[in-house]
């Protein structure tokens, strides 16, 4: 987190902007982690790249806002008690993190992706 808050530092100093997104992969549908888990669809493009129709991308200006939108996405992430965990993942989240000019020119992308390690393990190991 604190390299984030750097980095949101930097942005600042040159003039760059920076916007977040997040969601989540559950039950094979993904679903938007900022704004009320609206449902989205996965679409390939012209160009042949994968496009989230409907994400929400918010614009960040400050490492406060930035703690906030996580804290928020966090929170309405889907989660389930387990034995050992109160609050166990049952999901994949991805946090987008976007670099842009002032013109909307893309000079970055920073993805941060939190697996839900017994799904993967149970996706690799039992061929689910």
């Amino acid at each position: 987190m604190g390299n984030c808050i750097g980095l949101i530092k930097y942005c600042r100093s040159t003039k760059l902007s920076y916007f977040i997104s997040f969601f989540e992969i559950y039950g094979g549908r993904l679903f938007d982690l900022l704004n009320n888990r609206n449902q989205l669809q996965l679409l390939e493009d012209a160009n042949q790249k994968i496009q989230i129709q409907g994400l929400t991308e918010r614009e960040v200006n400050t490492p406060d806002d930035m703690t906030k939108q996580m804290d928020y996405a966090n929170g309405v992430r889907t989660t389930c008690a387990t034995t050992s965990n109160d609050t166990s993942s049952r999901s994949h989240a991805i946090c987008q993190i976007v670099i842009r000019t002032k013109d909307s020119k893309q000079v970055g992308k920073l993805s941060l992706v939190d697996l839900a390690v017994k799904l993967l393990f149970r996706f690799i190991y039992k061929g689910v």
